[in-house]
C-alpha cells in the first residue's frame, strides 16, 4: 500500500476512533455513590491544549460523574475553550478560568496553579494531554503521577545534583502528568520552595553551569525537577498512582505525552 495512503487512512480510523469515545463520554453515567473531585487542567500558550483536553475532561467526568474540573487558560487558549468544552459549561461540570501570570513560562504557572489548589480537599492536578479509562480513588497522602527513575541514574540530571549542592541525593524523578498534594501537608512557606528551587535551575542554566546540549532538556522539564526535589527536602510520604508508565498504554489513566511526541488521543 502506498505509505501516503497508509498514513491518511490511519488518521481518517484515528479521528473516527476519537469522536466514537467523545459521543460514549458525552453519554450520562449513572452517578456514583462516591464523593466528587475537582480536577484542575493548565491549557495556555497554544490553543491545541484545549482542543486535545476534550479527551481529558469528557474521560474524566465520564468515569468520575460527581465530578467538576477546573480548566486555567490564557489569552491564547481561552477563547477556544469555550468552544471545545461549551457542552460541558452548560452542565456546570467544567469551569474555564483565566490565569493571571500570563507573562510566566508554563512551567511556572503550573507551579503556581499546584500551590492554589494543594490545601483544597479532594483538589487535584492532571495534564490535558491524558485519557482516563477507569474512575479515580485519590489516596490518602499526596501522589504524583509514576516515579519514572532516581536522577543520580540518568544524565544530565546526575550532573545537575552538584550543582544544585544535592550530591549523593535519592532524588527520584516523579512525573507531574498527575498531582495531588494532601490538604494540610504543607504550608505557604513551603508550598514557596517550589518556586525557589525551580528558580535554581534556571539560573544554573543561565550561568552556564549547565551543557548547552542539556539545557534546553533540563528547562523544559524544569517544574518537574523542582516538585522532585521539593518532595525528596520535605521528607512527606507520596505515592505514585501507577507502578509503571509506558506512553498511552491503555491503563486506567494513560498520557499521549503531547508536548514531547506531538501524538495526540
Amino acid at each position: 500500500m502506498n505509505f501516503g495512503l497508509f498514513k491518511t487512512a490511519r488518521s481518517l480510523g484515528k479521528n473516527f476512533e476519537r469522536r466514537l469515545s467523545l459521543l460514549r463520554w458525552y453519554l450520562p453515567k449513572e452517578k456514583s455513590l462516591r464523593d466528587g473531585y475537582t480536577a484542575h487542567i493548565l491549557a495556555v500558550k497554544r490553543p491545541e491544549y484545549s482542543r486535545i483536553g476534550k479527551i481529558a475532561v469528557a474521560s474524566f467526568l465520564y468515569h468520575n460523574p460527581n465530578s467538576k474540573v477546573q480548566i486555567h487558560c490564557d489569552k491564547f487558549t481561552i477563547d477556544q475553550a469555550k468552544i471545545d468544552f461549551r457542552f460541558f459549561i452548560k452542565k456546570k461540570s467544567v469551569e474555564i478560568v483565566q490565569v493571571l501570570n500570563e507573562h510566566e513560562s508554563w512551567q511556572l504557572q503550573k507551579i503556581q496553579l499546584l500551590q492554589e489548589i494543594a490545601n483544597l480537599e479532594s483538589h487535584f492536578y492532571m495534564d490535558c494531554d491524558v485519557r482516563w479509562n477507569g474512575s479515580l480513588l485519590l489516596p490518602k497522602t499526596c501522589a504524583c503521577y509514576v516515579s519514572e527513575f532516581k536522577l543520580v541514574d540518568k544524565s544530565p540530571f546526575r550532573e545537575l545534583l552538584p550543582v544544585l549542592g544535592l550530591t549523593g541525593s535519592e532524588v527520584e524523578m516523579l512525573n507531574t502528568t498527575f498531582v495531588y498534594l494532601y490538604p494540610g501537608k504543607f504550608n505557604t512557606e513551603e508550598l514557596f520552595q517550589i518556586r525557589a528551587i525551580h528558580d535554581a535551575i534556571q539560573e544554573k542554566c543561565h550561568l552556564g553551569l549547565v551543557a548547552d546540549l542539556d539545557i534546553e532538556q533540563v528547562i523544559r522539564l524544569s517544574e518537574q525537577l523542582a516538585f522532585s526535589i521539593f518532595m525528596k527536602n520535605s521528607r512527606r510520604d507520596y505515592v505514585p498512582l501507577k507502578a509503571n508508565d509506558g506512553h498511552m498504554d491503555g491503563s486506567f489513566l494513560e498520557s499521549s505525552y503531547f508536548g514531547a511526541t506531538g501524538v495526540a488521543f
